[in-house]
């Protein structure tokens, strides 16, 4: 049972890591114009689900290593993605709050649904822990999903 919890848990990782960078990739385009399983975005959402992964071997609650995962993805929106400065911070900035706040909305309903403490969603391996983080994923990808279309719709008005 616990190889399959690392399974689990090491997909939910890439699924994260991919959703990080795909964040920037669709909001700023790549400079070279590939598509995103070309690009140089499929390397970094590795090192970024890599990196999660070994967070979560050393802190059972990583959100504080956001900041980490925050500078990979700058780095790619740096070298790889077209804009300013300023709407590379906020691609790189945006997803991993989002995920920081969705992941502690859903800890702390869980454990409210499930009466157990907020840790316990977090650490225990169960069924309220893997509710939670499937709940967890699909929320995310709802609100990155709704984001970049106000964030495109807003764009394009600007334009008009």
């Amino acid at each position: 049972m616990s190889i399959l919890w690392e399974i689990f848990e090491i997909s939910v990782n890439f699924f994260q890591g991919f959703i990080l960078v795909f964040f920037p990739y669709y909001y700023l385009e790549d400079k070279k114009k590939r598509k995103f399983y070309k690009s140089p975005g499929i390397a970094y959402a590795i090192i970024i689900a890599t990196t999660i992964s070994i967070m979560n071997k050393l802190k059972s609650f990583e959100h504080f290593y956001a900041i980490i995962y925050v500078a990979i993805i700058f780095v790619y929106s740096f070298k790889h993605l077209h804009g300013t400065v300023l709407k590379k911070i906020f691609t790189s900035v945006f997803p991993s709050l989002v995920m920081a706040t969705i992941s502690v909305f859903t800890a702390n309903l869980f454990s409210i649904l499930y009466n157990v403490s907020p840790e316990q969603v977090i650490t225990e391996n169960g069924m309220e822990r893997c509710l939670a983080v499937i709940s967890t994923q699909i929320l995310i990808i709802c609100v990155i999903i709704l984001s970049l279309k106000i964030i495109k719709k807003a764009i394009i008005k600007t334009l008009i």
